[in-house]
């Protein structure tokens, strides 16, 4: 599909700055995932260095790596992706930090890649998983918002700017550093009528309910010494509305992809139209010109759980028999961490799409969210929560970083509001990992995408050839799918990019297909699944092979063979 049918389809339907925290003393994880076979020096890496890494790795491994430029971005930069393995293979699609502080992201996406060449010191091949399938990676899809996050300029969403409050002027009013420490961080207003209040309930049992550091839901009263707004990010109203942080530089690159487009109408994603983006035009067009793909993988910074598509509730679940297929290796090969639909994340109602919804619906593969930095619940909670909670975090914080991830609350002087309080997570702390834990944690969930191998289509020509003449056979052959995923899934059939299998009949010179067809359709076959009978009959030309038949699919690529005098 052209840029210009793709545009029109778009339209409509972390304790201390990196390199701070680099002098400080490792401290392992509160509970390490499964220890991966090799934990490489990784480490934060902006644009530049993410590309001087794949043209490193293209060297080191011709025929292997192919890098491409797919696109340019807002700011000027270019946006790379590598091809490795076999192109006629199943292809795999891997993104990295999608959004404006997903840096791990990133790292993970470039991690996998290493690994996918090198599996181990003394590894003599590629990853294994290569003999079954094709990647395509993209470790940088938002380099601006990485240079800038980097960079310390961590409000910088990328992309292009936007009036999102219609005032003629666009990415005039982002965050602001209100107290001059170097970081952007939380801002919370005292209001009479605010419905939050300071989380103070006390322990009970040895077990902490509640932290000062917190807000709870409260309810607006009237009696209570001091309720808050909602926090937001440390801001000034720079154009005069009442407003802080509305106008943010870049647009959310998560929200501007393709999910659901039910009505004409205003879209509660970022940008004028899905795809409005160059960053996201770029992705949605690369990924919708392969044909071959089977599967799609996302990394982020953090979660607690892996997530599936399904953001609108139950349009993916007809692939749910795939999903459950996918799903424990998803989960074994992330060191157990737990797998949940995209709408059940806790505040995911209406969520109008993503890169897992564009996945699913619009490209129809199965699609994870595979996020990099977790911790384990904390035995001093004492609250009923299914995921860690923000005090499950600020006893962690306590207890291995001494606190110095969260910034105490203090009074900061606003010029629109008053006094305010500014405070809360230092980046590299509760959204990003560390960089001296990155590398663990991203060893521990890099390979996700390398679960696909098993679960991708792969065909297997079976024949039977008889004599039934001096010089003429029959020949039958079925067509058995090895894979444990189907050569379609539902989703593909309902966006309209399903294909049959095809079978095909070659004769060799001097033979000559008496009866039977061609080229036929067979239909999409399930995993483990064998054809229905084809069936020819040949006039042997000369001793040895009378021909060759080849089965082929969009995705599970191509198998065949030899037909030769029994």
């Amino acid at each position: 599909m052209g840029t210009g049918r793709v545009a029109l389809l778009l339209a409509v339907l972390f304790a201390a700055t990196p390199a701070a925290a680099e002098d400080a003393k490792p401290t392992p994880p509160a509970t390490p995932p499964a220890t991966p076979a090799v934990v490489p020096t990784v480490s934060y890496a902006g644009p530049d260095a993410v590309a001087t890494r794949l043209a490193a790795l293209a060297r080191e491994h011709p025929g292997l790596v192919r890098i491409e430029t797919y696109g340019q971005s807002a700011g000027g930069r270019p946006l790379l992706l590598a091809r490795v393995g076999k192109d006629a293979l199943p292809l795999v699609f891997v993104h990295g930090g999608l959004g404006r502080r997903d840096a791990a992201g990133t790292a993970a996406a470039l991690h996998l890649l290493e690994r996918l060449v090198r599996p181990s010191p003394d590894a003599t091949g590629p990853h294994p998983s290569l003999d079954r399938v094709s990647y395509a990676i993209v470790p940088a899809p938002n380099p601006d918002a990485l240079a800038a996050f980097l960079g310390k300029a961590r409000w910088t969403l990328g992309g292009p700017s936007l009036d999102r409050d219609n005032d003629v002027r666009t990415g005039e009013d982002g965050p602001d550093d209100l107290d001059g420490d170097g970081e952007v961080l939380w801002m919370r207003r005292r209001l009479p009528d605010g419905p939050l209040a300071v989380d103070d309930a006390p322990e009970k049992d040895g077990k902490v309910f509640g932290d000062p550091r917190l807000l709870r839901d409260a309810g607006a009263d009237a009696r209570r010494a001091v309720s808050y707004g909602r926090p937001v990010e440390e801001g000034r109203d720079e154009d005069g509305d009442g407003e802080v942080d509305e106008d943010a530089p870049g647009t959310d690159l998560v929200r501007n992809l393709v999910g659901v487009w039910e009505e004409m109408g205003a879209w509660s994603g970022d940008g004028p139209f899905p795809g409005s983006a160059p960053e996201t035009h770029a992705l949605l067009e690369r990924s919708w010109a392969a044909g071959n793909l089977v599967g799609w993988y996302g990394f982020s910074s953090e979660g607690p759980r892996l997530e599936r598509a399904s953001e609108r509730g139950a349009d993916a679940d007809a692939d749910d028999a795939l999903y459950g297929v996918l799903g424990p290796t998803w989960v074994a090969a992330a060191g157990g961490v737990p797998l949940r639909k995209a709408s059940e994340r806790p505040g995911a109602g209406g969520n109008p799409g993503s890169d897992l919804d564009w996945a699913a619906r619009h490209l129809g593969v199965v699609a994870l969210r595979v996020p990099v930095w977790r911790i384990a619940k904390e035995e001093r909670n004492g609250r009923e929560r299914a995921d860690p909670d923000d005090l499950d975090w600020l006893l962690w914080n306590d207890r291995v970083l001494g606190g110095r991830g969260f910034v105490p609350w203090h009074g900061v002087e606003h010029p629109t509001f008053g006094e305010v309080d500014v405070g809360g997570w230092r980046p590299f702390t509760r959204h990003e990992p560390p960089p001296d834990l990155l590398g663990a944690a991203v060893a521990s969930v890099a390979l996700v995408p390398a679960a696909h191998a098993e679960a991708a289509p792969r065909l297997e020509v079976r024949l039977e050839t008889t004599r039934v003449a001096p010089d003429v056979l029959r020949v039958k052959a079925r067509v058995a799918n090895l894979g444990g995923g189907p050569t379609e899934t539902k989703r593909a059939e309902a966006a309209k990019r399903a294909m049959a299998v095809r079978l095909d009949f070659a004769p060799v010179e001097g033979s000559v297909l008496l009866a039977g067809p061609r080229s036929t359709s067979l239909g999409t076959l399930a995993a483990g699944a064998l054809s229905t009978e084809v069936e020819w009959l040949v006039r042997a030309g000369r001793p040895g092979a009378a021909g060759r038949v080849t089965a082929s699919h969009r995705v599970a690529g191509e198998a065949s063979a030899e037909v030769t005098a029994p």
